[in-house]
């Protein structure tokens, strides 16, 4: 049986705090992950994402649909996975 995560996500630099609390599969990729964030925070297909695990080593995607402007790889919504 796989085992799920809860996951805190925040989107940083937004006033009031935005977040939602998410359970995932452990096995979750970040392509999935990036979909559901997009879905639990009323999202449709933001070009960009960047996520930065606790260790703090970020990580960049982008979605090869679209094409990103000039300083967009900058802009994201961190993600982080907070230890037990």
């Amino acid at each position: 049986m796989t085992q799920a995560v809860i996951l805190d996500v925040t989107i940083e630099a937004h006033q009031p705090l935005t977040w939602r609390r998410l359970a995932v599969s452990a096995t979750i990729t970040y392509p999935q992950l990036n979909h559901l964030i997009q879905v639990a925070f009323g999202w449709y297909d933001e070009p960009l994402y960047l996520f930065r695990p606790a260790w703090n080593s970020p990580l960049s995607y982008e979605n090869v649909k679209s094409k990103p402007f000039p300083g967009d790889a900058e802009d994201g919504t961190d993600i982080q996975i907070l230890p037990g």
